[in-house]
């Protein structure tokens, strides 16, 4: 048995929204695409971290509401907002800081800031390891902006093996 990372519990959500509910009726998986925002965030936190990362796809398992996180982020688009939104209140309700991140924060980052600890704005390619640096030291801004430079280049693969793949077309 592997001995658990020293480094923070960050979990990762990508929360529900009217389109993907996770009860397929008669089918044994909906048509539902893996979400690649969740696997590329976790195959950006930094090794030196040593981090517990945790993914969960609400569309096809409920969020843990009582989960041992140190860090929850949160990939919100419009039509996840308002559940984004909740998860995000209830998890700084326990003292848990949150980030949010996403179309929606990125077009509206005032409005996420209401909900969150720290809002990502733009790609997080760049800013989502320097975020995580700056909560393991305990000064995590609140809000990180993509670079105008931006350089997508030489990126790790995606954690697809993070998603239970039996859920997923």
């Amino acid at each position: 048995m592997a001995a658990r990372p020293k480094g923070p519990r960050i979990h990762l959500i990508s929360p529900r929204g009217p389109l993907y509910r996770h009860r397929t009726g008669i089918w044994k998986k909906s048509l539902r695409y893996a979400p690649l925002t969740l696997t590329t965030l976790a195959s950006l936190v930094p090794a030196d971290l040593d981090a517990d990362v945790r993914i969960v796809d609400e569309g096809i398992a409920d969020v843990d509401l009582d989960a041992s996180a140190d860090l929850v982020g949160i990939s919100v688009i419009t039509g996840t907002a308002v559940r984004s939104y909740e998860i995000a209140d209830h998890f700084r309700a326990r003292g848990i800081p949150v980030v949010l991140g996403g179309v929606h924060p990125t077009l509206l980052p005032g409005e996420a800031a209401e909900h969150a600890d720290a809002v990502v704005v733009g790609y997080a390619e760049q800013t989502w390891p320097e975020l995580l640096h700056d909560f393991a030291a305990g000064h995590m801004r609140s809000r990180y902006d993509q670079d105008d430079h931006l350089d997508l280049s030489n990126l790790p693969r995606p954690r697809r093996d993070m998603l239970p793949s039996r859920y997923y077309t």
